[in-house]
C-alpha cells in the first residue's frame, strides 16, 4: 500500500472509531436518562438529555468526517472495508 493510501486508511479508521464511540456514548446516555426519569432523578435526567442533544448535534459532523475519509480511499480499500463491516454485522446477528 502506498504511503498516501495508508494515510487515507488511517484517517478513515480514526473517523470510524470516533463515530462508533459517539454512537456508544449516545446509547449510554439514552439508557441513563430513562433510568433517571424512572427513578425520579430529574436533575440527572436533564444532565443526560443535555449530553444526548450535544451528541446528536455532533453526529452529523462525525458521519461527514467518516464518509469524507472513506471517499478518499482507493476502490479496493473501500470494498475491503465494506466486506469486513458486513462480516462483522453478520457475526453480531448470529450471536
Amino acid at each position: 500500500m502506498a504511503p498516501e493510501d495508508e494515510q487515507s486508511y488511517e484517517q478513515f479508521v480514526k473517523a470510524f472509531r470516533s463515530y462508533c464511540l459517539m454512537r456508544r456514548q449516545l446509547t449510554v446516555f439514552q439508557a441513563k436518562s430513562k433510568d433517571a426519569i424512572r427513578d425520579g432523578r430529574y436533575s440527572d435526567a436533564e444532565y443526560c438529555v443535555a449530553w444526548i442533544e450535544s451528541l446528536e448535534v455532533s453526529a452529523a459532523d462525525h458521519r461527514e468526517s467518516m464518509l469524507e475519509a472513506f471517499g478518499e480511499l482507493e476502490v479496493d480499500a473501500q470494498a475491503e472495508i465494506v466486506c469486513l463491516l458486513k462480516t462483522a454485522v453478520n457475526r453480531r446477528h448470529q450471536v
